[in-house]
């Protein structure tokens, strides 16, 4: 993750094709989650749990951003 991520909202430079995107402090329930592809048109496939977002079908070496809503624990 790039410096000045947080559970809400940030971005990564993908290693792989794919990956995984681990919350620091668990939702209440899934948050509402967008995950862009910064580098190129592809669209990223993902699912989010409480926990993490888990990312499918990605492109290695690309630059993935993301924003989620929802209820945080505490």
């Amino acid at each position: 993750m790039l410096t000045g991520s947080t559970d809400m909202a940030g971005a990564c430079l993908t290693t792989s094709t794919s990956g995984t995107i681990t919350f620091a402090t668990a939702f209440l329930n899934a948050p509402f989650c967008t995950v862009t592809d910064r580098t190129a048109t592809p669209v990223a496939v993902y699912s989010v749990s409480t926990t993490a977002i888990t990312l499918a079908t990605i492109t290695s070496a690309h630059n993935l951003s993301w924003v989620c809503t929802g209820n945080k624990s505490g």
